[in-house]
């Protein structure tokens, strides 16, 4: 689950979904994810923030093309990064990897 929501001049990406599908459907409604102010992560569950690492490439490959972008804040529980395993899964929370094979 992924929502794009636009207050007056404010964007905030609430939730990052599973994958990086939110970006490409961002694009295709023509808004661009980096004119975001916030992004809002409502609780660390994989269909709600496993986006997150496809997002922080946006922003890292944005520096490095020297493109115009906002720094957005990220607005989440201060344990939404702590990881979380459930039965046979080893990880069902927040995955960051620096790893952008």
């Amino acid at each position: 689950m992924s929502y794009l929501i636009q207050d007056g001049e404010k964007q905030i990406i609430f939730d990052t979904g599973y994958s990086d599908a939110f970006i490409a459907n961002v694009r295709k409604l023509h808004f661009n994810l980096l004119d975001s102010d916030y992004v809002v992560l409502s609780h660390d569950h994989l269909d709600h923030a496993w986006g997150l690492n496809p997002l922080i490439k946006l922003y890292t490959e944005a520096q490095i093309e020297s493109l115009t972008y906002k720094r957005a804040t990220l607005v989440a529980h201060p344990h939404v990064l702590t990881t979380r395993s459930l039965d046979e899964l080893s990880e069902v929370g927040v995955r960051l990897s620096l790893n952008y094979n």
